[in-house]
């Protein structure tokens, strides 16, 4: 505020000056002509206001864009107070958090809610949950984003298998995009021919195929409960129980890191669709 009125009394100083030396300098040339100086008015007082500062008037918070939608069906931002306001401000801060927007099921609180949810959907409703956010709950368990983008891109490129009828196609399709060249057994024999780390790189490289094929397999019997779903054989809670129950053991697949376990594991899964599939 100092510096404005400062400013005036400069404005005022210079304009009176201005003035004088006129009329100063006319008498001046009237003098020797003997001349009286006109009287000038007094002038304009100037009324100095403070001007609002753009970003003040545009609100007192500035908030960055959303960001994309999080594995846990919401969005953040960051929202900070203005510089020039915060004298004045009594606005509250804007919301820094949201659930994604037009997300129906990926923002619920358990599993169990979240797999019953998505069994509601139609088919476009389910599309479009998809659209906002692609996250198997089974990629959630991945400690790095990395990892989990990995698990993501591996779900999708499943994607066309389930397009082929339930039988030998979609087995060989699982087979093909998890990494296995014709059978695990036929490509860990192939492996044990080898020697020093072209072997041990072979090893590896089948263990995570299984792994991938094994996750593959459960997703199957999920696809085919689902199904029995859609034809009215099975009712959806006894559905959300068997996908929950497949995705508990996906995870458990995760931590198990042996070969032999993650086959008892997928016994397991084929037992309970068994049950599902009495009931």
């Amino acid at each position: 505020m100092k510096k404005y009125l400062l400013g005036a009394v400069s404005i005022f100083l210079i304009t009176s000056l201005s003035v004088f030396a006129a009329g100063g300098g006319g008498g001046g040339g009237g003098g020797g002509g003997g001349g009286v100086p006109t009287p000038t008015p007094d002038p304009v007082p100037t009324i100095v206001t403070t001007p609002e500062p753009a970003s003040c008037a545009q609100g007192p918070w500035a908030c960055a864009e959303w960001n994309s939608c999080q594995m846990n069906g919401h969005q953040t931002r960051t929202c900070a107070l203005n510089l020039d306001c915060k004298a004045t401000a009594t606005t509250p801060k804007p919301a820094e958090d949201q659930v994604c927007s037009g997300l129906k099921c990926g923002q619920l609180a358990t599993l169990k809610e979240r797999v019953q949810c998505r069994l509601g959907l139609k088919p476009a409703e389910l599309k479009t949950e998809f659209d906002i956010l692609y996250f198997p709950e089974y990629c959630k368990v991945e400690e790095t984003a990395e990892e989990q983008q990995e698990c993501i891109d591996l779900y999708k490129a499943f994607k066309p298998c389930w397009d082929m009828p339930i039988g030998a196609k979609r087995l060989k399709c699982g087979m093909k995009v998890s990494g296995i060249k014709k059978t695990p057994e036929s490509d860990r024999i192939k492996c044990n021919k080898q020697k020093g780390d072209a072997k041990k790189s072979c090893q590896e490289e089948v263990k995570e195929s299984t792994e991938h094929y094994i996750l593959f397999q459960m997703y199957e019997y999920s696809m085919r409960a689902e199904n029995m779903l859609k034809k009215q054989q099975a009712v959806i809670s006894e559905v959300t129980d068997f996908d929950v129950f497949v995705e508990e053991t996906k995870q458990k697949v995760e931590k198990a890191n042996s070969t032999t376990t993650w086959k008892k594991l997928l016994k397991e899964v084929q037992n309970k669709f068994a049950i599902l599939m009495s009931e």
